[in-house]
């Protein structure tokens, strides 16, 4: 029996593995079993000389990868040793530069609408509880204010329904390109499929929420929308690496976590600059500003501890880490999340120091807009590498026992590939 364990939960209906020996010939006895991210081909009796294992697997999160390894069988008579020359290769599989730019394009742009969407609804019920009807009298918004932070909301919203069907569409694409006889009919039958469902449904709900929702913020309303952005990310996690390699429910709940975290961030940055520098009242732009900074202290270390296990689970490790492109990748968002945290930091000592700036209060808010617009240009870089994490296949790390006691690791060489391979 060949058994193989993949890092990610696998689509058993467009997937395939074939066992042949020197001759091309299959050797397996029965089709594949699969189980999770396991699968299994029991093989002949009587097999003699090389054995050539290969695979094409697509992942719960639509991505194809291909790979294999040979190995020798010997006759009994023969020394054990000669049966232990072993090649094995693994790859994310290639699609068209044009596809592949469109496709993570499209994960920026869902990833980014998502987190404006989502951010600007959690804004009004964490940073600016009067748009429910209570909290700080301070932060008693107008109504025009109010209206812009749910216009921009609602024009992100539209655009995810949008760009969903696009992207699945895309998508679909380079699974055909890998597997060319997958049609659109069985992509939307998959496992994957079935989850691009759900989401453009929520996605739609959403949609028709916020073109009837009344101009005059209501609490119900708000509750509804936040709802359908919140089941639309845990739906969402199941087409991202981090949920499909670990499918349990801690997976989930820090996927989600971390997204929703960093929507704040991200949502929120936009909402102070509709709200804190687009009306004229220097005591209600300081409020919210404040009212925002010692949110984000907490938020930010969300993101941390939200966001560095899955890191470390996905890279498998220091060399994963440094070797491959997706922990490069991995290793740019870290930096940048530094910066912008930096920014934030900066921004928190001035709103702090705000007593001791009596007269020069006008100066320091439009320091503090340019602090603001360079943390969201940041965080806008973050998402972007968010959008290519998405799509860089994960360090593979094969530990599949096709020989007693014979276990392999490989990392494929990434940017940095000196003394990787």
């Amino acid at each position: 029996m060949v058994a193989l364990g993949f890092s990610e939960r696998i689509d058993p209906s467009l997937s395939t593995i074939e066992v042949v020996d020197g001759d091309g010939v299959s050797v397996a006895r029965t089709e594949p079993s699969f189980s999770g991210s396991d699968v299994a081909v029991e093989l002949r009796t009587g097999i003699e000389g090389p054995v050539f294992v290969t695979w094409l697997v697509v992942g719960n999160d639509a991505h194809p990868v291909q790979g294999g390894y040979s190995f020798a069988v010997a006759a009994k008579s023969r020394p054990p040793a000669d049966t232990a020359a072993v090649d094995f290769r693994e790859d994310g599989v290639t699609e068209g530069a044009l596809l592949g730019l469109s496709i993570r394009a499209g994960r920026f742009s869902q990833t980014l609408m998502l987190q404006v969407a989502l951010g600007l609804t959690l804004f009004g019920f964490v940073v600016t509880p009067a748009l429910v009807g209570r909290g700080d009298s301070r932060l008693r918004l107008p109504i025009a204010a109010a209206s812009r932070v749910n216009a921009y909301a609602s024009g992100a919203s539209m655009a995810l329904l949008v760009v969903a069907p696009v992207l699945f569409a895309l998508t679909t694409l380079r699974l055909r390109e890998a597997v060319p006889s997958t049609s659109f009919r069985d992509a939307l039958g998959s496992s994957g499929g079935f989850r691009w469902i759900m989401y453009a449904t929520l996605v739609a709900a959403l949609v028709v929420t916020v073109v009837a929702r009344p101009r005059q913020p209501r609490l119900g309303w708000d509750v509804a929308q936040l709802g359908l952005l919140l089941a639309a990310v845990a739906v969402l996690g199941g087409l991202s690496h981090a949920t499909s390699y670990d499918p349990s429910w801690l997976g989930q709940v820090l996927f989600a976590s971390h997204l929703i975290v960093t929507s704040l961030w991200a949502g929120g940055l936009l909402a102070v600059r509709l709200i804190a520098f687009g009306v004229d009242d220097d005591d209600l732009s300081w409020a919210v500003i404040d009212r925002f900074s010692r949110v984000m202290a907490v938020s930010v270390l969300l993101v941390v501890v939200t966001g560095l296990p899955m890191l470390v689970q996905l890279v498998a490790g220091w060399r994963g880490m440094w070797c491959s492109d997706f922990g490069v990748a991995a290793g740019y968002k870290v930096g940048l999340v530094g910066i912008a945290a930096g920014f934030g930091l900066v921004n928190r000592v001035l709103v702090r120091a705000r007593h001791s700036l009596r007269g020069t209060e006008g100066r320091h808010l439009v320091r503090l807009r340019r602090l603001i617009t360079a943390e969201a240009v940041v965080l806008l870089a973050v998402i972007g590498v968010s959008a290519v994490l998405a799509e860089s296949t994960l360090p593979p790390a094969y530990t599949g026992r096709f020989l007693p006691g014979e276990i392999q690791e490989v990392v494929e060489p990434g940017t940095f590939a000196s003394g990787c391979a």
